[in-house]
């Protein structure tokens, strides 16, 4: 079986900071207007992946509050995330929450959320246990760490 795996959170943050960088016309949409392009760009990319890479199975991971917060407090304390100063940040959280609802109910794709833990602490157990299976799997994230999963054979 092919699977896909994809870290919906790094995905939908790249997608954010390129559709703002792209050029003004976005900051400039009525927030209505900004959600729908925004949900339009992620659900276009996602069938192209899932089209291009012919998977069988397709997993999005969702996020929920890192665990490693709770017993490490500073955990990612000095990532400055631009929170501030970005005006249109709950419209790309309703936009991302809006598409993986599209996705988890209206297509094949299976939406999985764990509380307190992230995407990628998900796609790391699930492309272990796939690989003892015998499975080929493609990440989609920029994520670095996910180099370390290549060990594993269908990886």
């Amino acid at each position: 079986m092919k699977n896909l795996l994809v870290d919906f959170a790094n995905l939908t943050a790249i997608m954010r900071f390129g559709i703002m960088s792209k050029d003004a016309t976005t900051l400039l949409m009525e927030d209505e207007d900004w959600v729908n392009y925004f949900i339009d760009t992620i659900l276009v990319s996602m069938a192209n992946h899932i089209n291009v890479l012919k998977a069988d199975r397709v997993i999005i991971t969702g996020e929920s509050k890192s665990w490693r917060k709770t017993y490490y407090p500073l955990y990612k304390a000095n990532r400055d995330d631009g929170k501030e100063a970005d005006e249109k940040l709950h419209l790309f959280y309703e936009a991302v929450n809006k598409a993986t609802e599209f996705l988890n109910d209206f297509t094949n794709a299976k939406v999985i959320r764990v509380p307190e833990a992230e995407g990628d602490d998900i796609i790391a157990i699930l492309a272990q246990k796939f690989s003892l299976d015998g499975d080929k799997t493609t990440i989609i994230s920029t994520d670095g760490d996910f180099k370390q999963l290549l060990r594993y054979k269908g990886i």
